[in-house]
């Protein structure tokens, strides 16, 4: 890439990132999907007060001594921080200021690959209700997934020198500490060190090896060595997979697909065509569609790597059909002088680190006007536990736990929540997806863990989905008696 290709794709990667972050910043509340950001959060602020890692749960009381493997906690901990000095709304600038990050990375990416800004915008654009911002450490494996395609396509296309794969490693740190993610890098790798072997490079598949390497050993860089293996294998293979809506198939229907606009479009413009390419890329893509149609949290990482591949596919469909004429060329001669050099490109980068500083700050807030009304909150039935019931076991929906663990620290215990197997047992696990769905036998897990109580969500899709016939079960059922009806939640007690 020459010096005023490299410059102008800097600037304009530069204003793809302040205008995606600045739109992005106004999903405000909407980020927050479901109950995993409250107990995020809750874990960095345990974190920050007790300066150590938990090793078990300290919230519930069901998963005993087992051993907790929080492999968000950098994330947690730096969204702790920045939660209590800008409160919410710091807390989702940060995210559209790290979703904004990866998009920009993924057009750089796309110029790099087909040598056209408009194309690469189009292709990165056709993906954004995919890559809608969610409260969550998630955003960060979207991230590094887009700066590791970004340096390997690079680097693999002799655009930058093999010594900028050191930048892998590096990042391999903040990745294992902040998502379990991370072993994607490495199908990353070992797709471009195959490519390399291919086609001889025998520097290259040093230079990808060495890089790999150091990879597999940052890895272990982390609280937990070598138990950080384990802790990424329980989450995939948890029992409650089957009922989280994230790790489902992605469903075909008329809606999903207005909404995932960019899986039609792939479909039709790229299986069919050849394109120059580094092979890498395309299967890539395919391997990332299939994992993304079998489980939707992937098709993210499945939009990051698969759009150069698009953007070179748009760069033809919209290559004009008439030459420019003389006044075009004049105009683009003119912009390229004025924009294509190292001062335009060092103050779009200055620009952007200057409203990084702002955007999460309280000003902007204010200039902003986002409103933080509609985040949901338990405030008045943990208040009635609290005041009523402080010492009782009450089966807090697996939808609401994560919310009373960020409110009250433990001071109301709950069953279980988003975490899954990576802080219970799989029993635990087990019963609760059996009181959930009223499996045979179900009602022994309220003696089991002498529950006195339930407390279950009045459903307020998407970000609760109680199953409807919850509330029946326990309106009708002998022995227990609606002790409080409150905004979100309706809490039965035994025995009243």
């Amino acid at each position: 890439m020459s010096s005023t290709r490299r410059y102008l794709s800097i600037l304009s990667s530069c204003g793809v990132f302040l205008v995606a972050a600045l739109a992005l910043v106004y999903q405000g509340p909407a980020m927050i999907r479901d109950a995993d950001p409250f107990w995020h959060i809750a874990a960095g602020d345990w974190i920050r007060a007790h300066h150590q890692l938990p090793q078990n749960d300290p919230w519930s009381f069901s998963a005993g001594v087992y051993r907790w493997f929080n492999i968000s906690w950098a994330w947690d901990t730096l969204f702790s921080y920045i939660h209590e000095q800008w409160g919410w709304y710091g807390a989702e600038a940060a995210t559209a200021l790290t979703v904004g990050l990866a998009i920009a990375l993924t057009y750089s990416a796309g110029i790099m690959v087909c040598g056209d800004g408009i194309a690469a915008f189009f292709a990165i654009f056709a993906g954004l209700p995919i890559l809608l911002p969610s409260l969550r450490p998630l955003e960060i494996t979207n991230l590094m997934a887009a700066l590791w395609m970004l340096l390997l396509i690079a680097v693999t296309a002799k655009k930058l020198h093999p010594a900028w794969l050191v930048a892998l490693p590096v990042s391999m740190i903040v990745w294992v500490n902040s998502h379990g993610g991370f072993f994607i890098g490495f199908i990353m790798l070992v797709a471009f060190t195959v490519e390399a072997l291919r086609t001889r490079d025998r520097q290259l598949v040093a230079a990808l090896v060495a890089a790999g390497l150091m990879s597999f050993v940052a890895i272990f860089i982390n609280p937990y060595g070598v138990g950080i293996l384990e802790a990424v294998y329980r989450p995939l293979t948890t029992t409650a997979n089957h009922i989280l809506s994230e790790w489902q198939p992605f469903s075909f229907s008329p809606d999903s697909l207005l909404t995932h606009f960019y899986l039609p479009l792939f479909a039709l413009l790229v299986f069919r065509y050849p394109l120059p390419v580094n092979p890498a890329v395309r299967w890539l893509s395919y391997v990332w569609l299939g994992i993304g149609l079998l489980t939707v949290r992937s098709l993210g990482v499945f939009v990051i790597i698969s759009a150069p591949l698009l953007a070179c596919r748009l760069k033809e469909l919209l290559k004009p059909k008439r030459p420019p004429t003389a006044f075009a060329i004049m105009i683009r001669q003119h912009a390229t002088t004025w924009l294509a050099n190292p001062f335009a490109a060092g103050l779009g980068l200055a620009l952007c680190i200057a409203f990084s500083v702002w955007l999460p700050s309280a000003a902007a807030n204010r200039l902003l006007g986002i409103d933080q009304a509609s985040i949901p909150s338990l405030a008045k039935e943990e208040d009635f536990i609290k005041t009523h019931y402080p010492h009782a076991h009450i089966l807090i929906h697996f939808d609401l736990g994560g919310m009373v663990e960020y409110d009250t620290q433990g001071t109301i215990r709950t069953f279980m929540d988003g975490r899954t197997e990576t802080a219970f047992p799989a029993q635990v696990m087990q019963d609760y997806i059996d009181f959930e769905y009223a499996m045979p036998g179900w009602e022994r897990m309220l003696d089991h863990y002498h529950i006195d109580g339930v407390l279950i969500p009045k459903g307020t899709p998407p970000f609760v989905m109680a199953r409807p016939d919850l509330y029946d079960r326990f309106a009708q059922r002998s022995g227990w008696k609606k002790a409080f009806d409150g905004p979100m939640a309706v809490l039965f007690m035994r025995g009243q």
